[in-house]
């Protein structure tokens, strides 16, 4: 009865969380993934972030922004764009939830348009 009280305690903070960064096992699965148009919403307002081999562009509205290199760090699962360099703040982490891959940054969560 113990082990399976001890069970139930352990394996609680495992069922809670509800997303988990996604582990790719090579960058071309990575890129299979990742490749195509995210956004943050449906307004005319939100942001699209389109994602193309080894680059990617954001766009809001009227404003394109240029093509730039991203490199993908597949084993940890996030890209970042080449000219921000590997920082923490500047990393686009790929998260499996509720059946689906989001893209989070520290201030934007993207989901793939369909």
């Amino acid at each position: 009865m113990s082990i399976i009280v001890l069970a139930m305690l352990f394996g609680i903070p495992f069922a809670l969380k509800s997303n988990s960064k996604a582990i790719f096992k090579n960058e071309k699965e990575m890129a299979e993934i990742i490749n195509g148009v995210w956004q943050t919403g449906n307004s005319e307002f939100d942001f699209t972030l389109t994602i193309d081999g080894n680059s990617a562009y954001m766009s809001n509205g009227n404003k394109v922004d240029e093509p730039s290199k991203i490199v993908l760090v597949p084993d940890n699962g996030y890209f970042y764009f080449e000219s921000n360099g590997n920082e923490k703040d500047s990393r686009y982490n790929v998260i499996y939830d509720n059946g689906e891959y989001v893209i989070k940054t520290e201030k934007w969560e993207y989901r793939k348009q369909k």
